[in-house]
């Protein structure tokens, strides 16, 4: 592109204000926090969509700021039809108002759902077969009785590896990966996005799962929050119903009956064997074992302390009191413990943050296969597995 004027598509850009749900005015208030030239970018973002105007290159520029698609991408000829298919946004109108997600969000989404549609191609590609293998449950079927039989099912990949180093060094996220690695087994798509620190504009919600078959994780501080999460997408992909969730460990029985369902899933897989031996607790008259025998809970699941309470609340086991003591006695704890944790990372140098995501090896799999069919080059199978140097891709695509 040089120094000179540039015709927008109308209709990319009308694509892109329809996906994410944006008016002009959002728009022209992403472009410039000034009021007066806000006024300015309202008639220049309208004369654009009616086709008045060529613009500034500075203007494509700045467009592409906030949507991050290419400079190319908004003077291309050639028009996108606004189909189902290609959105969650589109597929479910309504979905980032019940959702209430921000718009950094939902790029996010966008992003991996265009992932979603090049795995799937290269999938295509070399023929690797990613049908469900998971009948699809209807909400009707008690999810205690269903989250028994995928306990059931996970049980014979008992044999699963993973990350020894993991394994080792914690025991909740181990946990998560040996979760994620029998999921993959049945077809699924499981990847974790871990945001930048301190990020002006953190993303408001846990997971999302858009279909046919990808979940999507965001790293947590507390494993135990991302292992509830996880398995609260597992159940939206076992009732084949997209979501994007901001899910409440907290609040096992909330919002719609679609998401209470998914809650209840989680809870039910995770306490299996110790529901009989849990349901059978009452502090109601006599709480002074009341912290210790959530501790000895928190051990035997993989259950947060705020979710185990949280049950207690809820089956009417604890009082409002003791409920409201406790949550506030672990809150304070996991506080302290976080502000412990960042001073002891900055005094020796570190991130107080985890920055490796746990890899999918579905998708290692099909790149892996692409790249030794020749369907793709180095370069592009790096991207792809989020490789940087060239002895790591090697011990990545022979492993």
């Amino acid at each position: 592109m040089t120094d000179e004027n540039y015709r927008i598509n109308p209709n990319r850009l009308n694509y892109l204000l329809d996906q994410y749900k944006l008016e002009v005015s959002d728009l022209a208030s992403r472009l410039t926090p000034s009021n007066k030239k806000r006024d300015v970018f309202i008639q220049q973002i309208n004369d654009v969509l009616n086709d008045k105007i060529k613009v500034e290159l500075k203007f494509i520029k700045k467009l592409d700021t906030i949507f991050e698609k290419g400079l190319n991408w908004y003077i291309l000829n050639t028009d996108i039809k606004i189909e189902p298919t290609k959105s969650i946004f589109f597929r479910k109108p309504n979905i980032a108002v019940e959702s209430d997600i921000i718009f950094e969000s939902k790029k996010i989404v966008t992003a991996f759902e265009e992932k979603k549609f090049e795995l799937l191609y290269l999938s295509k590609l070399i023929n690797y077969n990613l049908d469900r293998k998971l009948n699809r449950y209807t909400s009707d079927k008690l999810p205690i009785n269903v989250a028994n039989e995928m306990v059931n099912k996970f049980a014979q990949f008992s044999n699963i590896k993973i990350n020894k180093a993991t394994q080792n060094k914690d025991r909740d996220k181990a946990y998560l990966e040996y979760l994620i690695r029998i999921i993959e087994q049945y077809n699924v798509f499981v990847f974790e996005f871990i945001e930048a620190p301190n990020k002006k504009n953190p993303v408001n919600y846990n997971g999302f799962l858009i279909s046919p078959n990808v979940i999507v994780l965001k790293r947590e501080k507390s494993y135990r929050r991302e292992i509830f999460t996880l398995l609260h997408e597992f159940a939206h992909y076992l009732l084949d119903l997209e979501a994007i969730d901001d899910v409440d460990i907290e609040d096992i029985k909330t919002h719609s009956e679609q998401e209470k369902w998914c809650n209840e899933f989680a809870y039910h897989f995770l306490m299996h064997d110790n529901l009989a031996e849990f349901e059978k607790l009452d502090f109601t008259k006599d709480n002074t074992q009341l912290g210790t025998i959530v501790s000895e809970f928190y051990k035997k699941t993989y259950l947060s302390k705020q979710a185990i309470y949280t049950r207690l609340k809820i089956d009417h086991k604890i009082t409002l009191s003791d409920y409201n003591t406790a949550m506030k006695a672990v809150s304070d704890y996991l506080e302290r413990e976080a502000a412990e944790k960042k001073l002891k990372n900055n005094k020796n140098g570190k991130g107080g943050f985890p920055r490796q995501e746990i890899k999918s090896n579905l998708l290692k799999d099909i790149i892996k296969y692409n790249y030794f069919s020749g369907n793709i080059d180095e370069n592009r199978a790096m991207s792809y597995l989020n490789i940087k140097k060239a002895d790591k891709f090697e011990r990545a695509i022979y492993s």
